[in-house]
């Protein structure tokens, strides 16, 4: 199932903007009422089981990470048969 911008928008997450897109799916950048700040929530586009391993790995493999130069993972998150996490927003400039 495909995320649907209005779905992410709840309690916790208030989607502010589209950052961008990839093959596996679409980051946002949305204030996080719990932890009060602004992150990153990149969006799983289809949940195939592929996807959904590949998408799963690079949470776990990254989550544990910890250095000036890579951002910081939050959470990983299931929700009415969609997937996603939080992340660190980082600032930057378009190519």
């Amino acid at each position: 199932m495909a995320v649907d911008e209005a779905s992410l928008v709840s309690d916790r997450f208030n989607i502010l903007r589209r950052l961008g897109e990839g093959g596996m799916g679409v980051v946002y950048e949305a204030f996080d009422a719990r932890l009060q700040m602004k992150v990153a929530l990149k969006t799983l586009r289809a949940a195939s089981a592929d996807l959904l391993y590949q998408f799963k790995n690079e949470f776990r493999s990254l989550a544990g990470l910890h250095h000036p130069n890579l951002i910081t993972l939050y959470e990983l998150f299931s929700e009415k048969g969609s997937w996603y996490f939080t992340m660190e927003l980082v600032g930057g400039e378009d190519f």
